[in-house]
């Protein structure tokens, strides 16, 4: 008979693994169930690591004075100005001023060869008084009867024509002599005694400047704030620390209808003579003071078009809150909508944020950095 049993042992053999093999599996599991054991009574526990409270930088919501401000390109215009010219052809006889001279009214500011005149306005004298003297005989006759009252008449013609003829070369004469029309800055001489000038030759400028005329274009959507008296302030290239303030004197009667803006006019003080005509200034139009709420510009956080900020909660956790803005002056930004006056608001300390997280309080803001000033760099 075949040995069952020793076939059976062999084939047992090959179908489990060996007992050693069996014992490393064994305790492997058990490891594994102990550290899963450890990880859910940890959890239930609740011994999970706590985050440290984030130190921030606050401030309050407060109001603040802001006004819309509306920028413009302006030219400079003297109060009153004019070109010196001749106003008959003849030659410079002489002239009395020097360039940039302060003149005043009435000042004599050239003078043209007046000899011919002057020659003609001999003979008109001395015929009028020979006039005279013939009205005086023939009024003698008269009372005689031996004259004719017309040829007295025609006397007294005679001596009117000579009046006229008289007063037709002085004013030739005063075409002669040209002065100055208002106070003012005398400008560049443009021309030499003895040279020869027409009607219309320039001679030299004319300008008042103590009063500066400003004129600037402001879009006609801003026409209702553009009421006489309203400041301005302006500044120029050539004196950038300086702002000069002006007020509107008139508005145009008519708006550009290509630009869709309006002409507008500013009286600028100028008593030191500082500025000068035709110099460009950049124009401030300042309308719609008012007191709002503000805050600092970087305690904003922008999330595509909408902006919002960090509000701290009574129990020292930040929220998101949404905020719309306003207008914005150095450092500020005004808050129209979103917030209400005494909130308090992170302003440093944002990158480290995220909803619901606890900040620290560390410090108050202290206000917008200085801006900077490259002329005190360059002297450090």
């Amino acid at each position: 008979m075949p040995v069952v049993t020793n076939n059976l042992s062999r084939h047992s053999s090959g179908l489990f693994p060996p007992p050693s093999l069996m014992r490393t599996v064994l305790s492997l599991l058990s490891i594994s169930l102990l550290a899963c054991s450890c990880s859910d009574n940890d959890t239930a526990t609740g011994s999970a690591p706590v985050s440290k409270p984030v130190p921030v930088t606050v401030t309050k919501v407060e109001r603040q004075p802001f006004t819309d401000t509306t920028v413009a390109i302006g030219n400079l215009r003297s109060e009153e100005s004019v070109e010196i010219t001749a106003n008959v052809t003849e030659r410079i006889d002489s002239l009395h001023f020097e360039d940039g001279e302060y003149v005043k009214e009435g000042q004599i500011l050239a003078e043209l060869s007046k000899s011919e005149e002057t020659a003609m306005l001999s003979v008109a004298q001395s015929e009028l008084k020979e006039q005279q003297r013939e009205i005086e005989r023939l009024q003698n006759l008269t009372r005689q009867n031996a004259v004719a009252e017309v040829t007295l008449d025609e006397r007294f013609t005679q001596r009117d024509m000579a009046e006229g003829k008289i007063e037709q070369i002085s004013s030739m004469l005063r075409d002669l002599t040209i002065t100055a029309p208002f106070n003012g800055i005398i400008g560049l001489r443009r021309i030499s005694p003895g040279a020869l000038v027409e009607p219309g030759t320039v001679i030299t400028t004319v300008d008042k400047i103590e009063k500066m005329k400003l004129d600037f274009p402001v879009p006609e959507v801003f026409l209702n704030d553009l009421k006489p008296g309203t400041r301005v302030e302006a500044k120029s290239p050539a004196f950038p620390d300086d702002i000069f303030e002006a007020e509107i004197a008139t508005v145009d009667s008519r708006v550009d209808p290509v630009t869709r803006s309006i002409e507008v006019r500013a009286i600028l003080q100028n008593k030191d003579r500082t500025l000068r005509p035709g110099m460009l200034m950049t124009v401030s139009l300042q309308r719609n003071d008012r007191e709002a709420l503000a805050l600092p510009e970087r305690a904003i956080v922008p999330f595509g078009n909408k902006h919002s900020v960090y509000v701290v909660n009574e129990d020292n956790t930040v929220r998101l809150a949404d905020v719309e803005l306003g207008v914005r002056r150095p450092g500020y930004v005004e808050v129209t909508n979103g917030l209400t006056e005494g909130t308090t608001v992170v302003t440093d300390g944002i990158l480290s944020l995220s909803n619901g997280a606890t900040v620290e309080v560390a410090g108050e803001f202290d206000g917008p950095a200085p801006a900077f000033d490259p002329t005190n760099q360059a002297a450090e």
